[in-house]
């Protein structure tokens, strides 16, 4: 009976955390525009600029002061992380989902002991 209790818990956890990741995935599925960032725990810089739209056929477009951007983007659920690409799959960048809602989300990316907390909301 104990046995069976124990599966049954650690079959609830799995399918909770399919659920989380399936939800985070759909809550990025959108266009975000940058509200601001800050760099190695410094202040909000206002930054307004730059959208990040994320698309459910994992493209994803990026609007990078004037310049348009296009590629295809992954969610690994385990680390929490976003891997994006150009449309010939070669490697742009990873960057952490720190927080998501349906209409905000904060995403860092680490690199050699640079940090950047980038700050979005969903466009209404």
């Amino acid at each position: 009976m104990f046995k069976n209790v124990i599966v049954a818990m650690v079959l609830s956890l799995g399918l909770l955390s399919v659920k989380a990741q399936d939800s985070t995935e759909a809550m990025l599925v959108n266009k975000w525009v940058m509200e601001g960032f800050s760099i190695n725990g410094g202040p909000v810089i206002t930054d307004n600029s730059k959208t990040l739209t994320f698309n459910a056929d994992k493209t994803y477009e990026g609007t990078f002061e004037g310049q348009k951007d296009t590629g295809k983007w992954a969610y690994d659920a385990a680390t929490k992380t976003i891997t994006v690409a150009d449309i010939n799959g070669a490697l742009l960048g990873k960057f952490k989902v720190m927080r998501i809602s349906k209409n905000r989300c904060a995403f860092e990316v680490d690199e050699s002991g640079f940090k950047m907390v980038t700050h979005f909301t969903a466009e209404k």
